[in-house]
């Protein structure tokens, strides 16, 4: 991974900070009149990337994972809430 080498000193906790800090930038970004859609998939790449790369702290095969997960989301039911998205509800 790219934050591999470029921070090798990296840590659990700092890269959790980092990921919180951009997760704000993405909301801002999404929340904002004057970001394009360039500047909130630029957001996003940043939340993603530093998702996965905090994985490495907690040695989690996030293919793996995200296999099981979609396999139990395919299971669940799904209903919509009042803030008008769909959520998992208990079977």
């Amino acid at each position: 991974l790219w934050q591999r080498t470029t921070f090798p000193d990296g840590t659990s906790s700092g890269a959790l900070a980092h990921l919180r800090e951009e997760a704000d930038e993405l909301i801002e970004a999404i929340e904002s009149d004057d970001a394009t859609s360039q500047d909130i998939a630029e957001e996003l790449f940043d939340v993603l990337s530093l998702g996965l790369a905090y994985l490495r702290f907690q040695d989690v095969d996030f293919a793996e994972v995200a296999a099981q997960k979609l396999a139990r989301n395919r299971e669940r039911r799904f209903s919509k809430v009042p803030a008008g998205y769909s959520k998992g509800v208990p079977a």
